[in-house]
């Protein structure tokens, strides 16, 4: 004779998945910040893969900033959100959108005397 068992439902033993929101900003703030690595590739990477990413900078940055903020008031009022990913994001786009302008801000302060 076989031990009669309930049919164990799988969903409700399980913690809930995690929530991914903000993993957008993110990304796009990430990549951002290492494009700005690009120029100190080695000699052999090709010239255009080493200056390329640097146009796509300031964009790339900007979209992780506003892709974080539209994120954060998504978030608002739900208290389980974890807000840290958009935050980051947030971060990492704005160090993206500040280290060219004041780049391009110390190379025309430099350049003005010529």
């Amino acid at each position: 004779m076989m031990p009669t068992t309930q049919p164990r439902d799988l969903l409700e033993d399980e913690a809930p998945l995690p929530n991914y929101t903000g993993n957008t900003a993110l990304v796009l703030g990430v990549v951002a910040v290492m494009m700005l690595g690009c120029p100190w590739l080695p000699d052999p990477v090709p010239a255009w893969m080493r200056y390329f990413p640097l146009y796509l900078v300031l964009p790339t940055g900007i979209c992780a900033a506003l892709a974080g903020a539209i994120t954060l008031r998504s978030m608002r009022g739900q208290a389980d959100a974890d807000r840290r990913r958009a935050q980051a994001g947030i971060l990492f786009g704005s160090i993206a959108i500040i280290v060219p302008l004041a780049v391009i801000a110390w190379a025309c302060w430099q350049l003005r005397d010529i």
